[in-house]
C-alpha cells in the first residue's frame, strides 16, 4: 500500500544565511523512503527521517514539507514548515580608510541593519605601534596608530556583527602612510659671519617636499626669512660669540602626509 500519511516535521523555522539545519519526521507507516520538498520547491529523497539544508546554498526562503514513498507510490505531504532565511547583518559604514602615521584613527562601525551589535579586534602587523589590540571594543575606534617604517602599512580592524542570532565577520582596512624624516644632518658645519650657508634636505621618504622658515633672531642681522627646498642666504652676527641659528623644516609627503624637522 502506499505510505500513510506524514508527521510535521520538528526543526529551526528562522535560520541564518550559510547555517547548516537538520530536520526530522517521524517514521512513516510503509515508507521505504522520505520525498522532502524543499523551500526553493525542488525535491530530494531520502532513506531517513532526517534530512541536513545547507543554507549557503539553499538560499530561498519557502516551505518545507515531506512524504512518505516507496514502489507503489507518495503518501500524503506533512503540514508544510514556514521557512525564513535571514541575511547576516553586515557593515554599511566604509570598508576602506586612510590616516597618517601617528594621527588620530576615529571610526564608528554601522550597519543598516537595526538592532546589530558590533565589537572589533584589530590585528597585529609588524612596523604598527601600539601592538595588537586583544581585547573586543564596542563598534566606535579611537587609537592613535605610529608607522615606524618608511613604507605605507594596511592595518585590519576585524569586525564581528550579530543580528538575531546571525552574525558576520567583516574587516575595515586601514593604511598607515609614513612621516617623512630629514635624514641630511641636523647640525652643519659652522660658517663664518658674512658667508653664505647652504643645506640642501633630505628625506627618508621618496617625493617629499620641503618647506623652512627662519625668525629673526638677536645678534643676526638677517630678517627672519622662509623657502621651499634648499637653503641658501647669507648669514651676519653682529656680536663677538657664536650664535647657533635654527631653520625650522616642515615635510610633506605624496600621500599628504606632514611632519616637522629641525
Amino acid at each position: 500500500p502506499v505510505p500513510l500519511s506524514a508527521s510535521s516535521i520538528s526543526g529551526s523555522t528562522t535560520v541564518c544565511s550559510a547555517s547548516q539545519v537538520t530536520y526530522t519526521t517521524t517514521a512513516i507507516t510503509n515508507a521505504t523512503g522520505y520525498r522532502w520538498t524543499l523551500p526553493d520547491g525542488s525535491i530530494t529523497d531520502t532513506n531517513s527521517t532526517t534530512l541536513s539544508i545547507n543554507y549557503a546554498i539553499m538560499t530561498s526562503s519557502g516551505n518545507l514539507s515531506v512524504a512518505g514513498l516507496n514502489t507503489c507510490g507518495v503518501g500524503v505531504s506533512s503540514p508544510s514548515l514556514a521557512i525564513t532565511i535571514l541575511s547576516p547583518p553586515v557593515l554599511s559604514s566604509p570598508l576602506t580608510a586612510t590616516v597618517c602615521s601617528g594621527t588620530l584613527f576615529s571610526y564608528t562601525g554601522q550597519s543598516s541593519n537595526g538592532g546589530t551589535t558590533l565589537s572589533w579586534l584589530r590585528r597585529g602587523v609588524l612596523g604598527i605601534t601600539p601592538s595588537a589590540s586583544t581585547t573586543a571594543s564596542s563598534s566606535a575606534i579611537g587609537e592613535t596608530l605610529v608607522n615606524t617604517t618608511d613604507a605605507p602599512i594596511d592595518v585590519y580592524y576585524d569586525y564581528s556583527l550579530s543580528l538575531n542570532s546571525c552574525t558576520n565577520t567583516q574587516s575595515v582596512k586601514v593604511t598607515v602612510n609614513p612621516k617623512a624624516q630629514l635624514t641630511s644632518s641636523l647640525t652643519p658645519s659652522a660658517i663664518c659671519s658674512g658667508s653664505t650657508f647652504s643645506y640642501t634636505p633630505l628625506s627618508n621618504i621618496t617625493g617629499s617636499s620641503f618647506s623652512w622658515s627662519r625668525s629673526a633672531q638677536a645678534g643676526i642681522s638677517e630678517l627672519s626669512s622662509s623657502g621651499t627646498g634648499s637653503i641658501s642666504e647669507v648669514l651676519s652676527n653682529t656680536t663677538s660669540a657664536s650664535i647657533g641659528v635654527v631653520y625650522n623644516y616642515t615635510l610633506t609627503t605624496l600621500s599628504g602626509c606632514t611632519s616637522t624637522g629641525t
